[in-house]
């Protein structure tokens, strides 16, 4: 065979395998496998289209949110005409708006900003730093209000720390406090700013202690002053109008504040004062050892039991 020959061959069989290729290729195409009866390459199109038209709703929807954002940040339409506040009970709205901001407080609520680019969150952390506010709550109200809504601190006791502070139900010192403020919240001491900073809750724990002796002597109608809150012995309270000291432990406030009433109407009954009481004795714990008056030196004090 020449070499002309076996080159035509070559390139016969070459160009047979081509289109032998193609056929194949062809056969595959027309019988490949469908999807509910629609061809592959028509779904494969169908799911481009989606593809397209969902990207072409997203665009035109971010475009318009974006245009109507500043809109409304620019739009006069928007600007702060009100400042609306709740919760006041210590506070006053003059108060919250002048800490919100001082350009409120000199203008008063038509000051002009867009309610859009007030930052809120720093209106809040202002707010906050008012001494009786616990909480706040900042939000825009269309078209041009602010409304606020505070949580006030409660306080439940005033804690002699050189000065007095407020303490609310968690113990927490919030705000300064003076005599002629703080009506008939009792008045503890015994602790120091020290084991404020250092152990807040044992220092809680005794605050708590503190309000619920309180508690107790209030419902039991026993009049206190000053109530002391000692590590060694608990709480140590001074009654009215004699300033008699007397210890009541760590708990059980209710039934030795009664204790205590009925010892003293039988010492007054004998005629008998006492000077200082003991109301948590371990081997006694439902009577009530009492330093009588005028008896200071005696080795044993007196051991009373009303019932």
């Amino acid at each position: 065979m020449s070499a002309t020959a076996g080159d035509a061959m070559s390139d016969a069989e070459r160009s047979t395998g081509r289109n032998f290729v193609k056929v194949a290729a062809l056969v595959r195409r027309r019988l490949t496998v469908r999807d509910r009866g629609e061809p592959v390459v028509e779904r494969d199109t169908r799911a481009m289209w989606t593809t397209v038209l969902c990207a072409s709703v997203m665009l035109i929807g971010a475009v318009t949110s974006y245009i109507a954002w500043h809109f409304m940040r620019q739009s006069a339409l928007f600007e702060l005409q009100a400042i609306e506040s709740e919760g006041h009970k210590r506070t006053s709205h003059e108060e919250i708006v002048r800490y919100m901001s001082p350009n409120y407080a000199a203008a008063g609520a038509s000051a002009g900003e867009n309610i859009f680019t007030i930052d809120i969150d720093m209106l809040r952390a202002s707010i906050l730093r008012h001494p009786w506010v616990k909480d706040a709550e900042v939000q825009r109200i269309v078209p041009g209000t602010l409304a606020v809504r505070i949580v006030e601190h409660e306080a439940r006791a005033v804690v002699a720390l050189g000065a007095l502070y407020y303490v609310d139900e968690d113990g927490e010192p919030f705000s300064r406090a003076s005599v002629q403020e703080i009506g008939d919240l009792p008045v503890l001491s015994g602790l120091d700013a020290a084991l404020y900073e250092e152990d807040r809750v044992t220092w809680a724990r005794f605050i708590k202690l503190g309000v619920a002796f309180a508690e107790a002597a209030k419902k039991g109608t026993l009049a206190v002053g000053e109530i002391q809150l000692d590590p060694a012995l608990g709480v140590v309270a001074h009654l009215l109008p004699s300033g008699t000291t007397a210890s009541f432990g760590t708990g059980d406030f209710a039934a030795k504040v009664q204790r205590l009433k009925d010892v003293r109407a039988l010492l007054a009954q004998r005629g008998q004062s006492a000077d200082s009481y003991l109301l948590d004795n371990p081997r006694r714990p439902d009577a009530v050892v009492a330093r009588l008056s005028g008896q200071k030196a005696q080795k044993s004090p007196l051991i009373v039991s009303a019932r």
